[in-house]
């Protein structure tokens, strides 16, 4: 507990030469970001949920309507061709209490208060500070005098300066030193300089928000193992449970509830109910406590097995405490550890900061569950309804309803002729094979089996290995394993594997197209070797203990599977070696899956060892087979571990995270290549020992797990984000760690071999028991079968669209607000409308740019007839805005008419550039899906970057992230780029760091990005390395 209090105390050091390379120290500069103020009753506290309910916007809880949201509405947008500057604003006179010198009224616990406080720090200002709850009057006199409502409220000698963001935007335009006689420092980053950033509000990788449902579930169970503690205190078993409980503690304070046991056994029946948001920090502590109490009970309870009483009831004492707060939060969802921690944070030994991420990320993860419930059909939730105002959602749905954004009915497939000609906006897509237009009705339709893929057979496949590899525990010396555990989970194995099999068979006669795809697809064919593994592995968990003429049924059944298996390996193992061989693909294509054919092979060997055992059969088929597809097998491993090996030197990013797990195949091809050897050793050649060949392969297996764990954590590069079906490839290189030890221990009595087997079997059990209740809650949650993620680096024009298209739609809402009749009132409301339009302008100009300059060329070469209306469009588009230009100055001036026909404008200039997004979809998507490969979208952005301004680049690159609204979206933009120009990577990051420096949630996200992408850190920041 103390060094937690310690760690997280640091956190909030105030000194800006504090030695540790903190994430934000509250002395940050000005450019740290300034989040949306907030409503002095609307304050996180630690025990905060936020219901994610289908009420109406009106019902919705304040914490999910807060100002520090989603900025895909809300934000302010980024004017780099001028700063604004800062007016004092006109209002009643305050009461005389804060008529002179800087008066800030703040409030406990509030992030906002904090950065303004610490801001005035940085510029060694000392104002009065007064905290609402002991000056209640006070700050409701001034409040109604100013006409300002939110916290913090700044004053400067009885003139408001505004909140948190106003401050911020003060300091970087100068008028906060002039007023104060300041020396004249702006925010800007210095070249070279450094920027503090915001603090993590989680040790670890601890998510900053959770799913109330999962911690209640979690407690429940631990609730439940508590009392099964108490009630067999006197076994020595019992204490053991307490040693795992406290490890699956361990695990969640430092992975998330998700990643441990009993989390992951809760996420089916949270994926039933609708999600409930709360802080990250304060369930971390808890967990932190549950570690605590664990270590303390278990201590005392293995202390006490020599007999003394009074450690044993010391341990009952300390468990059953621990039992009490889980039944409080369970069952009345009141988190001791949370009040706890809240009290820290009123005693200002935890600071206000930890928070902040909690605070300004609420709203992107309100968006994030409701786009998916919204394309799953789970809740009827409107896409954005929680990120907005709610004084805007009648103009939302207007301005939705105009351009189309509603739910259609399914659409028929449209067969367009290839010389047909388009005219207009919403012409026919012209695809040379068919375009089926996607609609949220559509996605749901095709939910289940026409997405089922090859690597989903990844999950029978695993658990069929973690059967086998308790089967093969189960002839261990020193290991007791009933036939009814490994059974049940070769049951399982087999009901999944059946199940996925007949739901691809429907596949192939509901969507032929997608089998074909599947099969010509350079990756997906290779994850087809899933199948006749299942098959290899399943022969393996069938052989008889005793080789009785009782089993002859059993006997036959493993020798069918064992041979189908091998028919499988053969076919795929040759295919895919001549495929590699005469086809032509880009060198980034070349991952570890091609180790998939080779491990194939081995298994074949390794299953062939197991039939050999029999005395029923004859072994020379099985024998021969073995060492033939073992020999094989462990060529191509060594060949292709050392050709994907230096592969991942050259392309290091390896952009695609599902990719990423078949690092593990590396470790599987060693394991089982040492078992396999091993066990063919001692079956045909007599083999009593480890020679050097199995301890090379052992040791080189051993080696590459611990890498694997490495990248888990604290590397951070595997498991990160989504659950992907593709992660069972690392349950499965758990079971063969498993079956290597098993022989390792059979060929070695000694303790270490013992230990060895233990280590492998709580890994294979920790990784295939989470893996499967996160793909239960994926079937659930109707999130699993799904349509897969195809991107590429010319996904950086399509998420250009999307951000154009939120910016759009804040236009309209800005446009549609009545023009105020003050006219400072209506002189403020058009500028920032203005400023809105100018934003939009920069970044649709620089948009087209591109597009006429490169892509348009580019694609016409493949169709020019599909392509032409777009430069029609394009001039239409640019006439309009030009015109849209020419009112701007006017409606600054306050004329009515230009205001008004601005206002028109806008909205009609809207309409228009969506419908022409649109039609870029429609049309240009096909020809650039099927017909340019991998070279030529890295050849496209590479020009775009070459013939574009380096200015407008950057500003269109800030633009876009900013506007995306969900974090995935903005990785998977920035990682389109770095895809083609990997050498620009922490250029782009610069870029970042200092464009998002006055978004109001800038700093989060370029934490989260950072995080994600630690390869486009800026020079000596956080996560910074020297790899380019």
């Amino acid at each position: 507990v103390t060094v937690s209090v310690l760690y997280w105390s640091r956190l909030a050091d105030a000194s800006p030469s504090s030695p540790l390379p903190h994430l934000l120290s509250p002395s940050f500069l000005a450019v740290s970001i300034a989040p949306r103020e907030t409503q002095p009753h609307n304050h996180c506290s630690p025990n905060t949920t936020v219901i994610m309910s289908s009420t109406t916007p009106t019902e919705q809880p304040k914490a999910a309507t807060a100002e520090a949201h989603f900025d895909g509405v809300t934000s302010d947008p980024v004017d780099r061709s001028a700063t604004p500057t800062v007016a004092p604003i006109a209002h009643d006179p305050v009461p005389d209490g804060v008529a002179s010198g800087v008066v800030v009224f703040t409030m406990q616990r509030c992030p906002f208060c904090s950065r303004v406080r610490a801001l005035f720090e940085h510029l060694s200002v000392e104002p009065r500070y007064l905290d609402i709850a002991e000056n209640q009057t006070l700050y409701a006199d001034t409040a109604k005098a100013t006409g300002h409502p939110t916290l913090p409220l700044v004053l400067i000698d009885g003139q408001l300066l505004g909140g948190c963001d106003d401050t911020c935007l003060a300091v970087d335009s100068g008028e906060l030193q002039r007023r104060l006689n300041l020396p004249s420092v702006r925010a800007a980053i210095p070249e070279g300089g450094e920027r503090t950033e915001p603090p993590p509000a989680c040790l670890f990788m601890f998510p900053p928000v959770v799913n109330r449902w999962v911690a209640q579930g979690t407690a429940i169970i631990a609730l439940a193992l508590a009392i099964v503690v108490i009630v067999h205190h006197e076994n020595a078993w019992a204490h053991w449970v307490v040693v795992g409980m406290g490890l699956d503690f361990l695990v969640r304070l430092v992975a998330g509830g998700s990643a441990s046991l009993k989390g992951a056994t809760t996420l089916p029946i949270a994926a039933l109910l609708q999600e409930e948001l709360s802080p990250g920090p304060s369930k971390q502590f808890a967990a932190l406590c549950g570690v605590i109490f664990c270590g303390l009970s278990a201590s005392l309870y293995i202390g006490g097995e020599d007999g003394s009483a009074t450690s044993e009831v010391g341990g009952s004492v300390v468990i059953g405490i621990l039992a009490g707060c889980a039944f409080l939060e369970g069952f009345l969802n009141f988190c001791v550890g949370c009040t706890v921690f809240g009290i820290m944070n009123q005693l200002r030994i935890v600071p206000d900061t930890v928070y902040q991420a909690y605070t300004d990320l609420l709203g992107m993860f309100i968006y994030s569950i409701n786009e998916t419930n919204r394309k799953t059909g789970w809740a009827a939730y409107d896409a954005v309804k929680e990120g907005d105002v709610v004084a805007d959602q009648p103009q939302l749905l207007a301005w939705r309803q105009q351009i189309g954004k509603t739910t259609d009915p399914i659409p028929e497939p449209v067969r367009v002729n290839m010389m047909a000609h388009p005219s207009g906006l919403r012409s026919a897509a012209l695809d040379p094979m068919y375009k089926f237009p996607k609609t949220d009705d559509t996605i749901r339709e095709h939910f289940g089996v026409c997405y089922i893929q090859f690597e989903d057979f990844g999950c029978p496949l695993a658990i069929a290995g973690f059967a086998a590899a308790l089967r093969g525990i189960a002839d261990t010396d020193g290991f007791y394993m009933p036939n009814a555990v490994y059974e049940t989970v070769g049951y399982i194995a087999a009901v999944l594997h059946g199940l996925l099999f007949l739901g691809y068979i429907a596949k192939m006669f509901l969507a032929p197209r997608k089998v074909l795809s599947d099969l010509y697809h350079p990756m997906k064919r290779l994850t087809l070797a899933f199948i006749p593994l299942t098959h290899l592995v399943f022969a393996v968990l069938l052989d008889p203990e005793t080789p009785t003429s009782g089993n002859e049924s059993r006997f036959d059944l493993q020798r069918t599977m064992f041979w189908a298996g091998v028919a499988g390996v053969s076919i795929h193992f040759v295919l895919s070696m001549a495929t590699w061989m005469k086809d032509r693909a880009s060198p980034e294509q070349f991952s570890p899956m091609y180790l998939l054919p080779a491990c194939s092979a081995i298994v074949v060997g390794f299953a062939g060892t197991v039939l050999a055992r029999t005395t029923r059969a004859d072994t020379a088929p099985f024998s021969e087979t073995s060492n033939w597809f073992l020999g094989m097998g462990l060529f191509y491993y060594i060949v292709f571990t050392a050709a994907t090996m230096g592969k991942s030197f050259q392309f290091w990013h390896w952009s695609d995270d599902r990719v990423r797990p078949s690092v593990t195949l590396w470790t599987a091809g060693a394991f089982l290549s040492c078992a396999t050897y091993v066990r063919g050793g001692m079956a045909f050649w007599g083999l009593t020992q480890f020679d050097l060949t199995a301890y090379a392969l052992f040791a080189v297996g051993v080696g590459l797990f611990l890498v694997n764990v490495y990248l888990v954590f604290p590397g951070r590069w595997l498991l990160r984000g989504k659950f992907e079906m593709a992660n069972w490839a690392i349950a499965f290189a758990c079971d063969t760690f498993v079956f290597a030890a098993t022989v390792y221990r059979q060929m070695h009595g000694h303790d270490f071999s013992r230990g060895v087997l233990w280590v492998a079997l709580v890994f294979a059990g920790w990784a295939n028991y989470t893996m499967f209740f996160h793909t239960l809650a994926l079937l659930v949650g109707r999130k699993w079968p799904r349509a897969p993620q195809k991107w590429s680096p010319l996904s950086f024009n399509k998420l250009q669209h999307e951000a154009m298209r939120v910016m759009l739609e804040k236009l309209h809402v800005e446009a549609a607000h009545p023009t105020p009749e003050d006219p400072s009132e209506c002189q403020r409301y058009v500028a920032r409308l203005v400023e809105q339009w100018e934003e939009y302008e920069r970044f649709a100009t620089f948009h087209a740019h591109y597009e006429d300059k490169v892509l348009f060329p580019e694609l016409a070469a493949f169709n020019r007839t599909q392509i032409a209306p777009g430069d029609a469009q394009h001039e239409m588009l640019e006439a309009q805005i030009e015109a849209l230009k020419q009112l701007t100055k006017p409606a600054l001036a306050g004329e009515d008419f230009a205001i008004t026909q601005l206002k028109t404008r806008i909205v009609e200039h809207g309409v228009s550039m969506v419908e022409h997004v649109q039609w870029e979809e429609d049309h240009m998507q096909p020809l650039i899906r099927k017909n340019l490969n991998l070279a030529i979208h890295i050849d496209i952005i590479q020009q775009v970057w070459r013939t574009s301004d380096v200015q407008a680049m950057e500003d269109a690159l800030v633009t876009v992230v900013r506007h995306l609204p969900m974090h995935g979206q903005r990785v998977r933009f920035l990682k389109a780029l770095t895809w083609a120009l990997p050498e620009r990577s922490q250029q782009v990051g610069t870029w970042l760091y200092r464009g998002l420096a006055r978004d109001p949630l800038g700093d989060m996200k370029y934490a989260l990005i950072v995080d994600d992408m630690p390869e486009i850190a800026p020079r000596y920041t956080r996560n910074w390395s020297r790899t380019l």
